[in-house]
């Protein structure tokens, strides 16, 4: 596994592995890799889903 620190400014050669494994990332860092992107990359998208209970102590907080 190659794990990347979050709002990495990603190159090419970070992604040159020795390997054929696919390069799995979140559709964010794919956007930033569009220009050299291959076959081997692949996203998800992330969401996430909050509780009601969280939210209500967000909200009053702010």
């Amino acid at each position: 596994m190659h794990a990347f620190a979050d709002h990495h400014a990603f190159a090419q050669t970070d992604l040159a592995f020795d390997d054929d494994y696919p390069i799995l990332m979140t559709a964010k860092d794919c956007v930033k890799c569009r220009e050299f992107a291959t076959d081997q990359m692949w996203y998800l998208h992330v969401e996430a889903e909050l509780s009601d209970d969280f939210l209500t102590e967000l909200t009053n907080k702010l």
